[in-house]
């Protein structure tokens, strides 16, 4: 991929405002999986602002602050939900390309490809789509399941089970000042009949809701719609409205996600209107700031990093690229995620830390089709996929819809994401092309019938013409 040049935005930084360096200590075992689970919602948030386009060097600092540590970071564009539609047009040739990203072997690690892009704003929700992968699961079995479960990075179906509660249940929380929510439903046609106990399994273990109706009515389009809308409140409606579920379809698995936190520390600073350095041009965008007494400023070689707390134990973290290295090269590096997971030994700075980030609303909208076989997924788009737990009809997976959007703001931040899978029949390989000849060139016999099946007549020709 061609590098894009985006410099370090740290303006006047003087040793002296800074303590000593400390290592950032190493987590290991059971406050290691409490942090994965903890942050399972926010990687939406770490994965989107790692691709923004950062301020780079040569900018002029704040007034007053040329003798203040600053760190500032902006997205390209600031965009009304359902403004930007990406389509996924990227081709990876093998799953191995996906890890590249990371040695981090993590779902979420695997996923990091997806909004890898030197120019447009990208945004996804891992944990979104790692609830749409385990409801997949649940409905394969043989290879078609293992495959799925492997991506995931789960032994079985039952330790999927395990930690599928473990996330619900951390990622499921209503606070003063923190609202999460995830939820997952199934969609049948009445056309075809299913196994309950696959039904049962989705609904016990993965609190899904099944509807079942008329594929390609009106009535079930907009059943589907209404519940995205509900269960992602209605940022995504301009997205939502394009979901449909063609006549065709046998199956379709849903799962939502909706987020709003508030800042732990409030950016009470005045708002202030200042250039951004976007890959297509300057823009005037409006920052938010704060000044964190004792502040932490984490870097390495690749980047410089701060975490922005939220209201119930989330994260913000901006990661911005340092000079000569580009937002690819953060999602290359091997610390910028293992950072979130406190396993990485980042330099560590402390002081008074002046932080202005951007206010910012991004919505991405984008087919995941083309993206499964990178990410190790390939037997679901294929005839004799097995698909016999939840139906004994040959399915394919014929489209997977991913929308996210994500907004900071002086309060706080807000997002939500769905993911849409359709499965419709599979056409069977066609037989080897045969031609067949049938030539009466000797005696033969012929019968005449009517529409109701009557013999009108019956003869034997010898000689065509007497």
């Amino acid at each position: 991929m061609k590098k894009e040049d985006l410099y370090r935005a740290m303006d006047g930084i003087e040793d002296n405002m800074l303590e000593e360096a400390e290592r950032t200590p190493v987590m290991h075992g059971a406050m290691y999986r409490r942090i994965l689970t903890g942050v399972g919602v926010m990687a939406a948030v770490l994965l989107m602002v790692m691709n923004l386009p950062f301020r780079g060097a040569g900018s002029a600092a704040p007034d007053g602050a040329q003798e203040e540590a600053a760190v500032e970071a902006s997205d390209a564009v600031t965009e009304d939900a359902g403004e930007s539609e990406m389509k996924y047009e990227t081709e990876y040739n093998t799953p191995a390309e996906a890890r590249e990203y990371s040695t981090d072997e993590s779902f979420y690690a695997k996923t990091l490809f997806l909004i890898d892009s030197p120019y447009e704003n990208r945004l996804i929700s891992p944990l979104n789509l790692y609830n749409a992968f385990s409801l997949l699961a649940e409905c394969t079995a043989g290879e078609t399941r293992q495959e799925i479960l492997d991506t995931l990075g789960v032994p079985s179906v039952e330790e999927l089970r395990i930690q599928n509660a473990e996330r619900y249940a951390a990622n499921n929380v209503q606070q003063e000042e923190l609202t999460s929510q995830t939820a997952n439903s199934v969609w049948l046609s009445d056309a075809y009949t299913y196994n309950d106990e696959a039904l049962d399994s989705l609904r016990n273990y993965y609190h899904a809701d099944v509807t079942t109706g008329t594929m390609g009515s009106g009535q079930m389009d907009g059943a589907l719609q209404s519940w995205l809308n509900e269960h992602t409140g209605d940022l995504l409606q301009e997205s939502v409205s394009r979901v449909k579920l063609p006549p065709e379809t046998v199956l379709s698995l849903a799962s939502a996600l909706y987020y709003k936190a508030s800042w732990t520390e409030l950016f009470q600073e005045e708002l202030t209107t200042d250039v951004f350095h976007a890959p297509g041009g300057d823009e005037q965008i409006t920052y938010l700031a704060r000044t964190d007494d004792g502040g932490t400023l984490y870097s390495s070689d690749v980047f410089t990093a701060v975490c922005l707390p939220l209201s119930g134990g989330g994260d913000v973290w901006v990661y911005l690229p340092e000079e000569g290295y580009s937002t690819a090269d953060v999602l290359h590096s091997q610390d910028a995620l293992r950072l979130v997971n406190g396993e990485t030994a980042c330099e560590t700075e402390t002081g008074d830390l002046h932080i202005r980030i951007p206010e910012f609303d991004v919505t991405c909208d984008t087919s995941l089709l083309d993206a499964l076989p990178v990410l190790g997924i390939t037997h679901v788009l294929e005839t004799g996929a097995d698909f016999t737990p939840i139906t004994d009809e040959s399915l394919v997976l014929s489209s997977i819809q991913h929308a996210a959007r994500f907004m900071a703001e002086e309060e706080g931040v807000t997002g939500a994401a769905y993911t849409v899978m359709v499965f419709e029949t599979a056409v069977q390989d066609p037989e080897e092309h045969k031609d067949l000849y049938f030539t009466a060139d000797r005696p033969f016999v012929f019968f005449v019938t009517g529409s109701d099946g009557s013999l009108l007549f019956a003869g034997t020709v010898n000689e065509p013409v007497q």
